[in-house]
């Protein structure tokens, strides 16, 4: 009997507390509300619709570089940018485009490196290496692409071809 009370009062305990986690106090956002509120303070949050980045490289530009896809999925938590991932479900090979807000990289300048990150692996003058994938500046829009196959030495070739098909489209 002892053991059912506590039982109940545990079970009351986690419901009350989920019935308290679904309300707010008035004036205190959602996180959802909240989560809107820091996108609309990114630089280009007021810059019109975002970038379609599926939009941004071919179906034949993908395929021959991981052969059959999905065609392609939206990504990215910018409010004007935009990317998209595609990948080969059969091998999980992917290329990657992210494409940042408008004013993410000011005068085409990337970013300064945050050292928690890291040692910073420059690749060129203007790029540099991001586990794998390259980041960029394309105008004044911080971006980033990634081929990810089984060869490393190719992703690498593929993904800087990739940068400045990107950088011509975006830019």
């Amino acid at each position: 009997m002892t053991h059912q009370r506590g039982l109940s009062a545990i079970l009351l305990l986690g419901a009350l507390t989920l019935a308290g986690c679904a309300s707010t106090t008035a004036g205190t956002p959602t996180v959802k509300e909240a989560q809107e509120q820091a996108a609309s303070q990114l630089p280009g949050a007021d810059a019109g619709p975002p970038i379609d980045g599926c939009a941004l490289l071919s179906a034949a530009e993908v395929s021959d570089l991981i052969g059959a896809n999905d065609g392609g999925r939206p990504s990215g938590i910018s409010t004007a940018g935009g990317g998209c991932m595609w990948e080969n479900q059969t091998t999980y090979h992917s290329v990657t485009v992210e494409v940042g807000n408008p004013g993410s990289a000011p005068g085409g300048v990337l970013p300064k490196w945050d050292p928690m990150l890291g040692e910073e692996r420059k690749v060129g003058t203007d790029m540099r290496d991001i586990n794998g994938g390259i980041e960029f500046a394309a105008g004044d829009r911080d971006c980033m692409v990634q081929v990810s196959t089984t060869d490393s030495a190719a992703d690498r070739a593929s993904g800087l071809a990739l940068v400045e098909k990107v950088r011509q489209r975006v830019g």
